[in-house]
């Protein structure tokens, strides 16, 4: 067995995830088994999914099936030939978000990074630039929280939390070059048929604890760089529209679940601003964005920007170099 950490909780595997940080620990919170799922797709579906409140199966052909039980328990049956670097991108994707959903999380499709103690999330339609407003903050020393799966703890007495994901970006080979001034050359491909490159931001470029949210932006492509602040309703909206398990359709926030949901999502809403962020389609601009982001939040998350360049990615790779 693997043993990681990753969303605050502790995961056995039999399936290598070098995505995730490694970790010893006495108690597991989280099992990964590969084993038989005695169920099949329909001859005529490439892709399916049946989720319940306690026991969820997720299929895709060209991968193999997961179920997901009681938020423990992840069972894969992976289809013969299927190589793991595909195999773990549904699995740390949409089979990770259905289980932190059965353990309560709200769970966003978007990227969040920290600036300073508090934490930035980008939501957006698919190509929006989630991943890369957030490598877009890294590059200006920032740490990252998490990127395409968000959990956000709502639970107890305090404020709404973001707990950390794991310690990956993943970008656009035009992204890797552009915003981190990297080869994509260098970093590894999510699988070989990809055009996906994957980023470690390693310890010092990740949270180590949860950060409260002091911003969630929802983003747009335009000519200009801007933020405007939502009204109560599309803040509500915009979230409920985001959360990851809206992605599998309205069947399945139902009863209990639902009523669960929307609680989250207002308590979210309550406690960070949602606003519109416009970001430019040009890449090099976008570090605009990100300064438009500190300036926003607070002279101390500005000036906690200036000190950070110590461990902007170009610093930190001639760290790892012995340069």
């Amino acid at each position: 067995m693997h043993r990681y950490r990753a969303y605050g909780l502790t995961i056995a595997s039999e399936i290598a995830l070098p995505e995730l940080v490694p970790a010893d620990f006495d108690v597991t919170a989280v099992t990964i088994r590969r084993r038989r799922i005695d169920r099949a797709l329909p001859r005529a579906t490439a892709v399916g999914f049946d989720l319940g409140p306690r026991e969820a199966y997720l299929a895709w052909r060209e991968v193999g099936a997961f179920l997901v039980e009681d938020g423990k328990t992840i069972v894969a049956d992976l289809a013969p030939g299927t190589p793991e670097d595909l195999a773990r991108l549904p699995l740390l994707g949409a089979v990770l978000a259905v289980l932190l959903h059965q353990r309560g999380f709200l769970v966003l499709h978007g990227s969040a990074v920290a600036i300073a103690d508090r934490a930035v999330v980008f939501l957006g339609s698919k190509g929006a630039g989630k991943s890369t407003m957030a490598a877009a903050l890294f590059a200006r020393g920032h740490r990252l929280i998490a990127d395409d799966v968000v959990a956000v703890d709502c639970g107890g007495a305090g404020d709404p939390k973001l707990v950390p994901g794991y310690p990956q970006l993943k970008l656009s080979e035009a992204v890797a070059g552009a915003v981190l001034s990297e080869s994509a050359d260098a970093l590894p491909r999510t699988h070989q048929w990809s055009e996906k490159r994957c980023r470690q931001v390693g310890e010092v470029g990740f949270v180590s604890g949860s950060v409260h949210p002091a911003r969630i932006c929802t983003l747009i492509r335009g000519e200009v760089c801007r933020s405007m602040a939502l009204a109560p309703h599309e803040a509500l909206l915009t979230l409920l529209q985001h959360s990851y398990m809206a992605r599998f359709g309205n069947d399945v926030l139902q009863g209990s679940a639902a009523g669960r949901h929307l609680r989250q999502c207002v308590a979210l809403a309550s406690h960070a601003p949602v606003h519109r962020l416009e970001v430019p389609d040009n890449l090099p601009d976008l570090d605009r964005a990100a300064r438009l982001l500190e300036e926003d939040l607070g002279p101390v998350t500005s000036a906690a920007a200036a000190k950070a360049q110590a461990v902007t990615p170009r610093n930190e790779r001639r760290r790892a170099l012995g340069a």
